[in-house]
């Protein structure tokens, strides 16, 4: 990094597995330029650095030190027991946050709390065994069905429509519907082997500019 243009000082600091070096430019460079210039740096010590060794990579533009701003999602009185906190965080996260991130200036919006909504699939050994179905055969079914595929575009009346598959799990009855395997012509269904189980696991939000 010693030959990048217009650096006023490079400053590292090393401890086990860990090392950490910052680069500051002078402040008419700005933030993008110097970001794209210490990427191409990257790219060519990564390949010089042995396997096993780990990957450099660019912290974020913001951290905690730019925070401008704190909010937490609560219900009105009297609709408690309409939004629980797993609901609250996915408000947060699929709405609230893609709000806030279009306005100008708004680097980053950091969420944490809540319960974030996750399923899980809870494997019965014995069962499988007796099915000869393996592990393997059903977190690949689970990937191949809960993926998009693009379906390239349709031109019409200067507009372009553009084309996809989707299969991205919506409930617990998708997942259970599955497909493992087929034993002839009968289909083993993730719900023949193991249960689905919906787990929840708290949500406040930090809010940075640059």
């Amino acid at each position: 990094m010693a030959n990048l243009p217009r650096v006023t000082e490079i400053r590292s600091i090393s401890k086990f597995g860990l090392s950490v070096v910052t680069i500051v430019f002078e402040d008419a460079m700005g933030t993008y330029l110097p970001r794209q210039l210490i990427a191409e740096k990257i790219k060519s010590a990564s390949e010089k650095i042995p396997e096993g060794f780990g990957t450099p990579e660019m912290g974020p533009i913001t951290t905690g030190l730019g925070e401008i701003y704190q909010y937490t999602l609560e219900t009105k009185p009297g609709y408690k027991d309409k939004y629980n906190p797993m609901e609250l965080r996915s408000i947060q996260d699929w709405v609230v946050k893609r709000q806030l991130a279009g306005i100008p200036g708004v680097v980053e919006v950091n969420t944490w709390g809540g319960f974030l909504k996750q399923y899980e699939v809870a494997l019965n050994p014995e069962k499988l065994k007796s099915m000869n179905i393996s592990t393997s055969s059903i977190i690949e079914a689970l990937e191949k069905n809960n993926s998009v595929a693009g379906g390239g575009y349709i031109e019409k009346s200067n507009e372009s429509y553009f084309v996809r598959g989707e299969g991205m799990i919506s409930s617990i009855a998708d997942i259970e519907n599955i497909v493992i395997k087929n034993v002839e012509g009968i289909p083993i269904l993730i719900k023949n082997a193991p249960n689905p189980v919906s787990k929840v696991g708290s949500s406040s939000t930090i809010l940075t500019s640059n």
